[in-house]
């Protein structure tokens, strides 16, 4: 009985799931397909999963992303037929989305057995954009507040104080003092 030794290898994640889907489309496990669909539909702002066979068929698809298939397509064609991962960013239903395709279960020497599409909802970028602004404008409006207020102090100190000692010199020739002289600066 001879046992294989299996070497771990550093994956990235999109490396992992092509592998699975791979297996999967291999198979035609589409029970193994649904449960991986929903379980990265369900994953931090994936929106949902398309797959698609060699032939450019739906596959699988997350319920949330069922009415995009049309849509993603021509993208998980591009990627399935140039053997590269693809992505680009389109606005659909109001919502912008991140659309990330990649052929699954291609080599050097295969056809790839299909392409997966991953979308991902862009919103909560512009919205965190929204809240960075108001909070940097907030911050400027603080800052103008800080530099008018050191302006100002500066400006009655070097404006008040010559002020003041033309007011002394005028009481002093006022109560008929004649003798001083008011000191100028500048």
């Amino acid at each position: 009985m001879s046992t294989a030794t299996i070497v771990p290898r550093n994956r990235d994640h999109g490396t992992v799931l092509e592998v699975a889907l791979d297996a999967i489309l291999r198979d035609r496990r589409l029970a193994d397909l649904n449960e991986i669909t929903e379980d990265l539909a369900r994953a931090d702002r994936v929106l949902g999963v398309l797959v698609f066979d060699r032939d450019d068929r739906p596959v699988q698809s997350s319920r949330s992303v069922l009415r995009h298939q049309a849509t993603f397509t021509a993208l998980a064609r591009r990627a399935r037929v140039g053997r590269a991962s693809v992505a680009t960013v389109r606005d659909l239903g109001g919502a912008r989305l991140y659309a990330y395709a990649f052929p699954v279960g291609s080599s050097p020497t295969t056809e790839p057995r299909g392409a997966a599409v991953l979308l991902r909802d862009l919103s909560y970028i512009d919205a965190n954009l929204r809240r960075s602004t108001v909070t940097l404008a907030w911050l400027v409006l603080a800052l103008a507040v800080v530099v008018a207020l050191a302006v100002s102090a500066a400006l009655r100190a070097a404006v008040l104080g010559p002020v003041a000692r033309l007011v002394a010199a005028a009481e002093r020739v006022g109560a008929g003092r004649l003798d001083g002289h008011v000191a100028g600066e500048g």
